[in-house]
């Protein structure tokens, strides 16, 4: 793990090496990590200067008074197009084919530079700016306090309604004011020490682009050499075991499609958690022994001896309030690299939506208020806000011309996914988690039909073009839609749900029942507290009322409930 903040004097002529106002070293809280690497960087006119931390060494090169950072998970190839190859060169955008999650920096001693993220903007850099300077890191928390100086970082409570509303962040807003997490796509460009915003990577397919003139069987063949080419590239890596988390859906199986694809299969070891009768472990039990796999499966992630608000409240802290407590997995420190089935989840809608919210206002109406704020945790004139700005951002993203589908996908890849599958969460140690995504997924999935999405037929055809048993064997989640069985020529009924629990008895019931008591109680624990200044945004009777009623909410009432206890935590300081 590593982090940097980057720090611009905007009045450079006039006052030369400001400085970088960080007073001490920060803690694990604010890197997310123990640092064992430290390093200060500033250009020849001292208007531009930056900080880095690392657990190990490598993840900056200093050359000739030249500096390359990258943290997070960069793949394959140069850093940029154009350089000569003793020099980097800051100015050029990095390749288009660039895979992983990451964010980068690019600086020269004559004060040129690019800061950037990966395309789909899954690795956050935030943003904070004042009469003076400017200032970019990889984490909310080092730019807040860089900016702050002697102050305490004021946290933002407005944006903390959003997990109470949503359940996910969307926007800009971090946990800090006047701290703004980046839009995918956007870099901040250095020309001898000034600074500019750019989008350099537009979030959006071009009705022209060249993959809407593939069959959706070209584009399987397209995506599976893409997912073995990043799966090789990582695979090439010093780690001690690669591990797939299996399930019996078909986001990591599209993984293990790609595994087999590139005859890399063998070098996975396969994981599922759960006890025997479980339909996930059942069925990835089946998958991995028809294809000679070895296959782990654990029960150890259902007890874990630390109380689970004493991990919630460091999970807020550690993710800067960027991400809702109820997002928070058990896990322990380890070499492994571990990889995930996320990369199919850009490839299908992220929900069924009817035809009718392609008529004008129907995305709203299906995606809006029946699904929002069903608890009213947050008071009716924040929630009016709160809904204007997400029905502005739906009617932006990718772009106002786009299938209204397409940009219901958009919005989930680039909120709902980002800020609870990745995002702040990519900045904590404990664990090498990997996504196989890339930018070509997304574009793929946009070039299709979105009914087409809808109905999976091209994760479908991926998995047939890589092993047909794939394509056959029964699934924990829906089986194939009508539109995919008869795109695939599949017999009515191919391929069914599983029938086996997805929560067996007993066992798994006492444990969630636990689960349940345990968080019933963090929740009154954090409610109790009448003077926190959350109660400003949020409405408090009404998540009193939620917590008696706490073992009959459906999980989407739990989610806000958390996301309400996430702000509560965060504003408590």
């Amino acid at each position: 793990m590593s982090a940097f903040v980057l720090v611009i004097d905007k009045h450079s002529s006039s006052r030369p090496g400001a400085g970088l106002r960080l007073p001490g070293s920060p803690g694990v809280v604010e890197l997310g990590f123990e640092a064992s690497c430290e390093a200060d960087w500033t250009d020849r006119s001292g208007a531009v200067r930056m900080r880095c931390w690392s657990e190990r060494p490598g993840a900056w090169e200093e050359r000739d008074g030249n500096l390359t950072f990258v943290a997070g998970d960069l793949r394959r190839g140069q850093l940029v197009d154009g350089a000569p190859p003793d020099q980097p060169a800051p100015t050029v955008s990095l390749r288009q084919g660039w895979k992983g999650v990451f964010a980068s920096v690019v600086l020269t001693a004559a004060g040129d530079g690019l800061a950037r993220t990966d395309p789909i903007g899954h690795r956050c850099l935030y943003a904070a700016e004042d009469d003076r300077s400017i200032v970019v890191s990889s984490r909310a928390s080092l730019a807040a306090r860089t900016l702050a100086g002697t102050r305490t970082p004021p946290r933002d409570g407005f944006g903390m309604c959003w997990l109470a509303f949503t359940t996910y962040r969307v926007g800009e807003r971090s946990g800090f004011e006047g701290v703004r997490v980046l839009r995918p796509g956007t870099a901040l460009r250095l020309t001898k020490g000034r600074a500019a915003w750019e989008r350099i990577d537009p979030f959006v397919v071009a009705p022209d682009d060249e993959m809407r003139a593939l069959s959706v069987a070209q584009l399987a063949e397209v995506l599976l050499d893409d997912l073995a080419d990043s799966l090789g590239s990582l695979l090439a890596g010093p780690e001690r075991r690669r591990v797939l988390s299996l399930t019996g859906g078909k986001d990591s199986r599209v993984v293990l499609a790609a595994a087999l694809r590139a005859d890399l299969a063998q070098d996975l070891v396969y994981e599922t958690v759960g006890p025997p009768e479980l339909a996930d472990v059942q069925i990835a039990t089946e998958l991995t022994e028809m294809f000679g796999l070895r296959h782990d499966v654990r029960f150890l992630d259902m007890q874990v001896v630390e109380p689970f608000g004493d991990r919630f409240r460091r999970f807020v802290h550690l993710t800067g309030g960027m991400v809702s407590g109820w997002d928070l997995q058990a896990s322990a420190p380890t070499d492994d690299l571990r990889l995930t089935g996320i990369c199919g989840e850009l490839l299908r809608s992220c929900q069924k939506l009817p035809g009718s919210a392609r008529a004008p206002g129907g995305l709203w109406d299906a995606i809006g208020p029946a699904r929002l704020g069903r608890l009213g945790l947050v008071r009716p004139e924040v929630a009016a806000m709160l809904g204007a700005e997400l029905r502005d951002h739906l009617d932006r993203e990718p772009s106002p011309e786009a299938d209204p589908l397409d940009r219901a996908q958009a919005h989930f890849a680039g909120s709902r996914m980002r800020f609870t599958r990745l995002g702040a969460r990519e900045e904590l140690s404990g664990g090498r988690v990997h996504p196989l995504y890339s930018p070509l997924a997304l574009r793929a999935a946009l070039s299709l039909d979105s009914s087409v999405r809808q109905s999976e037929v091209l994760v479908a055809c991926m998995l047939q073009q890589a092993s047909a048993p794939l394509l056959h064997h029964r699934f924990t989640d829906a089986g194939w839609d009508a539109t995919a069985r008869t795109s695939l020529g599949l017999p009515e009924g191919h391929a069914p749900a599983s029938t086996a629990p997805r929560k067996a008895e007993p066992l798994m019931a006492s444990l969630f029942a636990a689960r349940v008591d345990e968080r019933s109680a963090l929740l009154s624990e954090v409610f109790a507290d009448a003077g926190n200044p959350i109660w400003d945004w949020l409405h408090r009777p009404a998540a009193l009322n939620a917590i008696e009623r706490y073992a009959e909410l459906r999980t989407p009432e739990r989610q806000e409930l958390f996301g309400a206890a996430t702000g509560a935590v965060w504003m408590s300081g």
